[in-house]
């Protein structure tokens, strides 16, 4: 078999784009909607009020995220209806894209571009978390589908110069950024390049007004649902919080409880150099990389680009590897001179089908280890939803779970026990707790305060004893 056919533009992309179908029609035989986490659950429910909006004209109200997310979901969704798998359907196809301005990057850049398709389906659209979070209900594979367009605009412009080009680098960036606020970081050094570029160029800072009035134009959203505070995604506390002292830490006391970790942020901000659910041969590729690999400008920006997002992550007093995923298309950028010398080598090109089927091997254990827990948490929560079904329309304290529980349709006049302290439960009402899943994390927190209170002042009657340790009481 001769790899390099592999480049052929002629079915690449339907090749890429069947492989990703593939994994969606296979996770959701296996019973995985997308929807793992509140996150998800949160982008849902905008996406619905979204749809009815566009439906009724009713307001959807608040929403403290980006909106592009919810809103491409939302006019999909009302078109063709299946909200779930309308979002499942634009977090998988992102990856698609990327991978296509992946290899568009790299064919601006770089003098050699063989193996280049093989190499982005190998390390970057069969990375286990790139398929992790691109099957699931998440903005950031669009998010960083519109950072890697952006970027490619952007270099476009850089090296050649066309107007049109700038024009898109800026429209793709605003679009990056009100699909999560993160991807400013990841975008600032290309800004910093654009503009020593416009500044060389003077004739072209004509085009700054235009490009301002466009940008804030696909700000209007934005501006519409969180037109009280603007700016409020600039106080949330993972921001306020940021400083050099957790660089080194590994333990955060912040307001989502006592958090405590393996690693110093430090080495977490670079996961996705070296770790399996990103790239599992990291190690050797920053093994065999040499100065040679570095002598090419573009590949020591991508690296640029990489610590600096790093060095932004291992200032906050939290750890979530899918924050990573922004800057991952970068590691790919940059270790690919690597990856091509690598293969050059006689003994490589003597053994490739052995080296790939290790390879293909390797992942596809990884990615199974990616989604067991998604799939454990999916049918769990099927399973909550079977035991509280017969008890809906009544007034339900709970955490955690009723995210789920709303999430998925169950009528419960919800109370969550994360948002304040309560101290006036009513008698018959119900409580959906585990104590032991959150006796660490959440000590002197509002869930265990209020679970404390509850214990201390009111009788519980276990009524169901539901899967983890979960119970569900009555309070009496």
């Amino acid at each position: 078999m001769n790899f390099r056919k592999l480049n052929s533009n002629n079915y690449d992309n339907i090749v890429l784009f069947g492989i990703l179908l593939f994994f969606l029609f296979v996770v959701r035989n296996f019973g995985f909607d997308g929807l793992y986490g509140q996150d998800a659950y949160e982008y849902l429910r905008y996406t619905r009020a979204l749809i009815t909006y566009l439906q009724t004209g009713a307001h959807p109200g608040d929403y403290f995220w980006p909106l592009y997310y919810p809103i491409i979901g939302a006019l999909l969704g009302y078109i063709a209806g299946h909200e779930t798998l309308i979002l499942q359907l634009i977090s998988l196809l992102s990856i698609g894209v990327i991978a296509i301005y992946i290899k568009k990057i790299i064919d601006l850049v770089y003098p050699s571009k063989s193996y280049a398709v093989l190499y982005i389906l190998l390390f970057f659209v069969l990375a286990p978390y790139v398929l992790r979070i691109g099957l699931s209900i998440m903005s950031d594979t669009l998010s960083s589908c519109f950072i890697v367009v952006s970027y490619f605009y952007g270099i476009k412009y850089i090296k050649q110069g066309l107007i049109k080009t700038l024009y898109l680098t800026a429209i793709f960036a605003v679009m990056a950024v009100m699909t999560r606020y993160g991807a400013g970081v990841v975008l600032l050094p290309l800004f910093i390049l654009v503009i020593y570029q416009l500044f060389k160029d003077r004739s072209h800072l004509i085009h700054i007004l235009p490009i301002l009035i466009i940008t804030l134009t696909i700000t209007i959203p934005h501006l519409i649902v969180r037109n009280n505070n603007t700016t409020a995604f600039l106080e949330h506390n993972l921001l306020i919080n940021w400083s050099f002292k957790n660089i080194f830490s590994s333990v955060f006391v912040i307001s989502d409880g006592t958090l405590k970790y393996k690693f110093f942020n430090l080495i977490y901000s670079g996961f996705n150099i070296v770790h399996p659910i990103y790239l599992f041969c990291g190690f050797i590729f920053l093994f065999f990389t040499r100065r040679v690999d570095l002598i090419n400008k573009w590949s020591l920006f991508f690296g640029i680009v990489i610590l600096s997002y790093a060095f932004f992550l291992a200032g906050i007093p939290f750890q979530n590897k899918r924050f990573l995923l922004l800057s991952f298309p970068f590691v790919v950028l940059f270790f690919f001179p690597v990856f091509i010398r690598i293969s050059s080598k006689e003994f490589v090109k003597k053994h490739q089908h052995i080296f790939l089927i290790c390879i293909f091997l390797f992942q596809g254990i990884f990615i199974t280890r990616a989604f067991i827990p998604l799939i454990e948490r999916v049918d769990f929560e099927k399973e909550m939803i079977l035991l509280m079904k017969p008890h809906q329309d009544n007034t339900l304290y709970s955490f955690d779970i009723d995210i789920a529980l709303q999430g998925r349709g169950l009528n419960f006049e919800y109370k969550n026990m994360f948002l304040k302290q309560y101290f006036d439960f009513k008698s018959s009402d119900l409580v959906l707790f585990n104590p032991t899943a959150f006796e660490k994390q959440w000590k002197d927190k509002n869930p265990m305060i209020n679970w404390n209170y509850l214990q201390k002042h009111y009788k519980l009657k276990a009524i169901i004893e539901g899967p983890k340790g979960w119970k569900l009481y009555q309070i009496q």
